[in-house]
């Protein structure tokens, strides 16, 4: 490495540096933002009808028994 400037191999290494930590930086907030938004819209749903899942679960339950009901037992063989 004789004809190489230490100057310029330490000014490459420090934009490397900045240069990684602030795509870093740069994609650590962009995602942060849109992970957040997307908490909220999910907790203001939740808010609005808290207990939705289980009410879905108790409907499909419901139809599936309904139609258990309307089917007619199996004659044994």
């Amino acid at each position: 490495m004789t004809g190489v400037n230490p100057g310029v191999v330490v000014c490459l290494a420090l934009g490397l540096v900045v240069g990684i930590n602030g795509l870093m930086i740069i994609a650590l907030t962009r995602g942060g933002v849109r992970r957040q938004i997307e908490l909220m819209r999910r907790a203001t749903q939740t808010a609005h009808s808290p207990f939705r899942k289980e009410d879905d679960a108790l409907e499909e339950l419901h139809r599936r028994v309904s139609k258990l009901s309307e089917d007619p037992p199996d004659e044994p063989s």
